[in-house]
């Protein structure tokens, strides 16, 4: 029996704000909704695996030369 992963839907964030003509300041906001991911082997409303994985950010200035 083949397994197969249920659907998945994450929901990212990307910003950035240009500040002179090389510098740019930016953000990230992964995975907001926190959505599991199963993973099953026949029937989807019962999963052999439920990962989960947390929000993160990723925050920076990026100077161009």
């Amino acid at each position: 029996m083949l397994g197969c992963y249920d659907d998945h839907t994450q929901l990212d964030v990307n910003v950035s704000q240009r500040l002179t003509h090389n510098m740019r300041l930016y953000g990230d906001v992964l995975d907001l909704t926190n959505a599991p991911l199963r993973y099953y082997v026949g029937t989807p409303s019962r999963p052999i695996q439920e990962e989960y994985y947390r929000w993160w950010a990723m925050f920076g200035l990026r100077v161009d030369f």
